[in-house]
């Protein structure tokens, strides 16, 4: 084979295998991160997610599930005022105070005893209850125990562990029965959260604190930030601006903007956001990342081109 001819067969081999690389790179570009609303709106007071499962608590009483891309309604019931779900456990809060359990396909009413304010899960599916007393509950394995005497607390927040907020905004944490440590002063505090083993406590001023293995770490420059949330080893923030930051891998990252925004729940890939005209939207491809088919591509686009420079390198033109 004559040189001119291979030449022309090595310039031709690459040029088709550039042209698949920047095909390839199209697809990955196209993928950007954006939201999409799964629910316009009507009445939505709240949502919450359990791994790839999505409820939506609305106005009318109807709890919403939506698993596999698909809705379907779970009850309806007039005046519910919360839901809370963990470990494909589903609870809902009466107007009563009372609270329900969904267990296989029906409701059943778990706690008569009323004068509920708030119900959380944790991780494993445990709830939580905190009473206008102050007294917090625990159920676990259908049985329910009280772990807090506390009169003063105003808010709780569970991941790996049962954190209080107290009308002083100290912040306790619940180290097993009879056993609290007092983690925070609490001067100034807005907001917690809770995952896995880390706290997050959101300040008066915007900045946002992390307490992990014992040590306070500060996580921001508090510009405008308004609420937290944080799942699955995500932080997220929403600014009152309507950005959205993600804080994953020890750095911030910015999600696409959602105006108006009023709840930010997530797992994982799983990025909701509740709009104050009751859209809900979710986050398409958060992580944006490379196809295997064009990552398989790339390496055997590398492969050919060495071949063919070692082939041009050792030929001899005849």
């Amino acid at each position: 084979m004559s040189y001119h001819v291979r030449a022309t067969r090595n310039f031709f081999l690459v040029s088709v295998l550039v042209t698949l690389i920047l095909l390839a790179s199209s697809r990955v570009e196209a993928q950007a991160p954006t939201f999409q609303v799964i629910d316009p709106g009507f009445g939505t007071m709240q949502v919450t997610v359990d791994g790839s499962v999505i409820y939506v608590l609305k106005s009318n009483g109807q709890i919403w599930e939506r698993r596999d891309g698909k809705w379907k309604r779970q009850i309806t019931v007039s005046g519910l005022r919360m839901i809370a779900a963990g470990d494909d456990k589903l609870y809902a809060l009466q107007s009563d105070g009372s609270i329900i359990c969904r267990e296989k396909n029906h409701f059943v009413v778990v706690d008569r005893a009323g004068e509920t304010r708030q119900i959380v899960c944790d991780r494993q599916g445990r709830l939580y209850v905190l009473k206008e007393n102050g007294n917090v509950w625990q159920r676990a394995e259908k049985q329910f125990k009280k772990v807090s005497s506390g009169t003063s607390t105003r808010f709780i927040t569970a991941g790996d562990w049962l954190y209080l907020l107290q009308d002083s905004d100290e912040i306790f944490q619940w180290m097993g029965p009879d056993r609290w440590s007092r983690v925070d002063d609490g001067r100034g505090t807005r907001q917690v959260a809770a995952d896995l083993g880390i706290l997050y406590v959101l300040k008066d001023d915007g900045k946002i604190w992390r307490r992990m293995n014992d040590t306070w770490q500060i996580l921001n420059d508090g510009m405008g930030t308004d609420q937290i949330s944080a799942r699955a080893g995500n932080l997220y923030a929403i600014k009152r601006q309507g950005e959205l930051w993600r804080y994953i891998a020890e750095s911030w990252s910015r999600l696409p903007d959602a105006p108006l925004a009023r709840q930010i729940a997530a797992q994982g890939r799983n990025v909701l956001v509740l709009q104050q005209n009751g859209n809900l939207l979710q986050l398409t491809s958060p992580e944006a990342p490379v196809p295997i088919a064009a990552q398989l591509q790339f390496k055997a686009t590398e492969r050919l081109i060495s071949k063919i420079s070692a082939e041009s390198v050792g030929s001899s033109g005849i």
